[in-house]
This record gives C-alpha cells, structure tokens and sequence, in this order.
C-alpha cells in the first residue's frame, strides 16, 4: 500500500488529538507522525492505532517544545522524508489561574507553552510546506480565547494570542494553497479538565474529535466544538461590561 498522505501530530499524546488521530489513521494510505513529550505514551496510542489498522504507518518522535533549536531540527528531519498534508498542533496545559496571578513565573511559562510555542511551531511548519499544494494546518485553541474572564485569563489570553496570529496568517498567505484553521472546543472531558469542579457536563472528546476532522473536511476557518459553544460565546461576546461583571464564570 503507497502512503499517499502525511500528516504530523505535535501533542499527539493530548486527550482531542489522539481521538483524531484514530479517525485519521483509519485511511489506509496514511502515514501518521506523531509528536510529544512522553515517548512511552505516544509508543502506546501508536500500538493501538496500529491495531485498529495495521496498514496506516505510524511514525513517533518525541520533542520538549521549548527546545525550539531541537524542534527545527526535526521540523527539517521530517521534510527530508515527507511532504506533510495536514499539521495539528495541540499540545498545552490548563494552568492554575490563582496560581499564575501570584507567580509571574508560571504566568510567564503559561503564556509560553500555549500561546507563544503553538504559534512559532506553525510558523517553522508554514517556511517548509509547499504554497502551491493543498494543505492544512490547524491549531486547537479554546472558546477561552473569545473573552477574557477571570477564572482562566492567563490562558485566555494564551489562545487569544493564537487565534489573532492564524487571522493575520490567514490574510497573508489568502491566495496560497494553505488551509489555516483555528479549532476552539469547549470544555472538553480529557486529563487536563479531570480535576476542574464545574457545574455542566464535559463534552466528549470522541464527539469533539468527529467534529474537528469534518469541519477540516469542509474546510472551516473556525471549528467550535461541540458547535453550540458558537452560539454561546456569541453571547458572551456581546454582554455589555455592566453585565458580564456581574457573572460569576
């Protein structure tokens, strides 16, 4: 079987991003590049994808992102070998939000790890791809990105960050051949939300996985999954500050 497509996974051991990548390696001419920190469980999602489809190829290379001299590196490495298709990037954390107000520190490595890295990752990926071929790159950010509140601003601000980057590289590069999309899910029941006290229910990461790679398909600028979380900060967006100070979210 010819491995048609190549796509690279960076944070491929993240709850959302190994849930698309067994919808993605169920096409047999795949080829799978899957990025992270912890090679023991990128090993593991590869063995079980491989088990849901022996003929996907599966490729696992590990990576601390704030190495960017080692990410350039394999960024290189990768195009020597492959001519990638599709990159998603997202890899992040869910930091402490009293925490980062007390520690400039951890508000320092917050802004970093899921704004500023995510962003100059895409941006190594983009020198290397080529223009005049149809391909993607996408990036999960967070419905937390659309206003900021005071419960999560540091991160908030974070995917903020990503989404106003992916617009100007959108406008940039608008007559190429590069599909950019920013992917925005609600809360979402994964290991980063496991120890969060919320009042609703966590969206299922199956479901917000199936959501992301048909609005890929189609080609959307903008994902929000589970959808109605559209809707919902739509309104949350356009709360007057009069209003929206008094809510306790």
């Amino acid at each position: 079987m010819k491995h048609q497509e190549t796509i690279a996974i960076l944070g491929a051991t993240s709850t959302i991003a190994e849930h698309v990548a067994r919808i993605w390696s169920a096409d047999d001419s795949v080829t799978l590049i899957l990025i992270g920190r912890n090679v023991k469980k990128l090993n593991i999602i590869a063995t079980n994808l491989s088990i849901l489809n022996p003929s996907a190829k599966i490729i696992c290379k590990d990576l601390i992102f704030e190495n960017l001299e080692a990410g350039e590196m394999l960024i290189n490495e990768i195009f020597d070998y492959h001519q990638i298709s599709k990159v998603l990037i997202a890899f992040g954390t869910l930091p402490d939000q009293i925490a980062c107000q007390e520690d400039v520190n951890l508000a320092k490595d917050s802004l970093i790890v899921n704004g500023v890295l995510p962003i100059l990752y895409c941006e190594m990926f983009i020198t290397k791809m080529n223009a005049s071929a149809p391909s993607l790159l996408a990036l999960i950010g967070s419905v937390a990105g659309d206003r900021g509140r005071k419960s999560n601003y540091f991160y908030g601000a974070a995917k903020s960050m990503m989404d106003v980057y992916l617009q100007g590289v959108r406008h940039r590069l608008a007559k190429s051949s590069l599909h950019f999309c920013m992917i925005k899910p609600g809360p979402t029941k994964t290991a980063m939300t496991e120890s969060l006290d919320l009042n609703f229910r966590l969206a299922d990461p199956e479901i917000v996985a199936k959501e992301i790679v048909r609005g890929i398909q189609r080609k959307k600028s903008v994902i929000y999954t589970p959808s109605r979380w559209r809707i919902i900060m739509i309104i949350i967006r356009s709360l007057p500050e009069s209003i929206f100070h008094k809510l306790n979210i």
